[in-house]
């Protein structure tokens, strides 16, 4: 136990007696390094996914995939998998 002198409001002093507190902080360093080169690598990436260039479709290849669809009334299913089609060739162009 710490003995501490205090004065109160009216400048009156007493003594009180604190239990003496031990610092147990005691940091993982290893562990902060990999979070912090974690993060590191995130924000490269990051950066690096807001610099490319998104690619489109060339005209060739919209006649392309209009070519598969070959019904003059589209139904919704023939719609969802032409709307598939062209999202698996933009993902093949770019890279995902």
């Amino acid at each position: 136990m710490k003995e501490r002198v205090m004065v109160d409001s009216n400048g009156r002093k007493y003594i009180t007696t604190e239990p003496e507190l031990k610092n147990n902080f005691n940091p993982d360093w290893d562990a902060m390094a990999v979070m912090v080169e974690e993060q590191q690598r995130i924000t490269k990436r990051i950066e690096e996914l807001t610099q490319r260039k998104w690619v489109g479709l060339t005209d060739e290849e919209y006649f392309g995939l209009q070519m598969k669809i070959k019904t003059p009334m589209i139904s919704v299913g023939d719609y969802i998998d032409a709307m598939r089609m062209v999202e698996k060739k933009l993902k093949e162009k770019n890279g995902f």
